[in-house]
């Protein structure tokens, strides 16, 4: 697997496969870069999987990508996770993520 740039963004055979930092429980919803690493703040509490599952809803809609194309492949019960987006969507993530301050 690939990484490149400040944050994790990588690449295997298939898909773009991002390293984040979640926060739940969060006041809104937002998709941020925090000292050089892709945050997402999440309305969601985590617990029961609800925080994931919104995360995924959440980047559908910010990355206009359908949700079956977004899974969470790492840190299920962690605040780091990695996410595997299958690579038909790297421009629409590409976009997003330059857009951030």
């Amino acid at each position: 697997m690939f990484f490149s740039g400040d944050f994790g963004v990588g690449f295997d055979e298939w898909h773009m496969v991002l390293v984040v930092k979640v926060k739940p429980n969060s006041r809104a919803n937002k998709l941020s870069r925090e000292n050089g690493v892709l945050t997402i703040r999440i309305h969601a509490p985590a617990q029961e999987g609800k925080a994931n599952k919104a995360i995924v809803e959440f980047l559908s809609e910010v990355m206009d990508i359908p949700k079956s194309y977004i899974e969470i492949v790492g840190g299920l019960t962690s605040a780091n996770k990695r996410l595997s987006i299958h690579d038909k969507y790297t421009a629409n993530v590409e976009a997003v993520i330059n857009k951030l301050d």
